[in-house]
């Protein structure tokens, strides 16, 4: 059988080594120079700087030991992470750090209202309604309904409940009480996650890929694929025949290059803007990222990566992610606007201490986070069959147009390669 795989990010990798482990040898498709996909490190001007500020979190042993494996050393990270509220940084949890708020009317209203809230299984018509009959009104507009309309880029009565996967926060009213007059010690989901001690993110896919080099195109992205006839062609004019094909690149991006028009409505996705800013200063918290509710300002997050590892930065710097998501309907903050009110904010709350500004870019991820996930919807699971029947099978966050981390995408390409995962090995 000959298999082909477009994309070689954390899903497009996962099928490589599962395939090649079989004994096949598959053909490798990837539009860039190195493979990782969303998992690059830029490096500028002696900052690095992640593609966007996702890090490594394992449910299942498999990455965590293939990593290892792959003589990759993972510092595990006791995550620090905080809600900015006006001029005070509220640890992260905020529903379960009342006590930081500085209000105690604000607390207990807080606390109240999650008497007469409803299980968010309760069916919810969107992630608006979901998240206030989850959190209460109070919670609801202190922080869920701001923050995720900012991440998201649109109302929330707009988002279908579902668009956040697994990833919606648990309600406990024991630990909310506890909260509200002192700190609790409970970090919430994803309390620690693990990077390279090498200090780039970049270096996890590179190792994972390296026993695939001879069998990867790199910087050769594919410009069509004839279904009916299964074979593909790059940019190189050459014609790759195949027997089954993973795709892992965005699912509407697949049907294009198929010749078919995917639909808008199926397939919206937000974007992500990433201005990265770096530094001549230090560092005056030791977060790794802070949230930003305030509808004042455009973004979302701001992250720091030097907290995260110091070798992001030359000595004497420091840097700042700033994450913004562009407006659905309106026209977006241009970059230059969103590091002078970043910085300001930054600098006036005391987070950082900054003398000069060094370099500016901007990274802009297209699609960051899908609106309608495949999972559960019979638009997406007909057009899954009618692929499947061509020999095509989807896999990762934007093949599958799921909300999927970086693990979930591994595991899931490697599955799509038809072995089985051992996800606890």
């Amino acid at each position: 059988m000959t298999l082909a795989v477009l994309g070689l990010g954390a899903a497009g990798i996962g099928a490589g080594i599962a395939a090649s482990g079989t004994g096949e040898s598959p053909v490798l498709v990837e539009t860039e120079g190195r493979p990782g996909g969303l998992m690059q490190t830029d490096e500028v001007d002696g900052f690095r700087f992640d593609r966007t500020g996702h890090f490594l979190h394992f449910r299942g042993g498999m990455l965590s030991n293939r990593l290892r494996t792959a003589g990759v050393p993972l510092d595990r990270i006791e995550r620090k992470s905080a809600v900015v509220l006006g001029r005070r940084l509220v640890p992260y949890p905020i529903q379960y750090n009342l006590w930081a708020v500085g209000s105690a009317d604000l607390a207990a209203a807080s606390l109240s209202d999650l008497d007469g809230v409803r299980p968010a299984e309760s069916g919810a018509g969107s992630l608006g309604e979901l998240l206030a009959s989850t959190w209460g009104r109070t919670l609801f507009e202190l922080f869920f309904r701001p923050y995720n309309q900012k991440l998201w880029g649109r109302p929330l009565d707009t988002l279908p409940p579902d668009c956040v996967g697994r990833y919606l926060p648990t309600v406990d009213r024991e630990l909310v009480a506890e909260g509200m007059t002192c700190p609790t010690g409970y970090a919430g989901y994803n309390a620690t996650f693990y990077y390279p001690a090498s200090g780039r993110l970049a270096d996890a896919p590179e190792r994972l890929a390296e026993p695939l080099e001879r069998f990867a195109r790199y910087g050769c992205p594919a410009v069509s694929v004839d279904l009916a006839e299964r074979t593909l062609e790059t940019s190189l004019g050459e014609s790759v025949p195949y027997d089954t094909l993973i795709a892992t690149l965005p699912l509407p991006d697949l049907l294009r290059l198929a010749g078919e028009s995917p639909e808008p409505e199926l397939f919206a996705a937000t974007a992500l803007c990433n201005v990265r800013v770096g530094l001549r200063g230090s560092m005056r918290v030791p977060h790794h990222w802070v949230y930003v509710p305030d509808e004042r300002l455009p973004f979302h997050r701001i992250s720091f990566p030097g907290n995260v590892n110091p070798r992001a930065c030359p000595r004497g710097c420091t840097s700042l992610s700033v994450e913004y998501t562009p407006p659905s309907n309106g026209d977006p903050v241009p970059g230059h606007v969103l590091v002078s009110q970043a910085l300001e904010f930054v600098l006036e709350l005391g987070l950082v201490e900054a003398h000069e500004v060094l370099t500016v870019t901007e990274r802009l991820i297209a699609p960051a986070y899908v609106v309608h996930r495949a999972a559960g919807r019979p638009e997406h699971a007909a057009l899954r069959e009618r692929l499947a029947g061509y020999g095509v099978r989807l896999a990762g966050r934007f093949g599958s147009w799921d909300y999927l981390s970086m693990e979930e995408s591994f595991v899931s390409g490697w599955e799509a390669a038809g072995v089985p995962a051992v996800l606890h090995a």
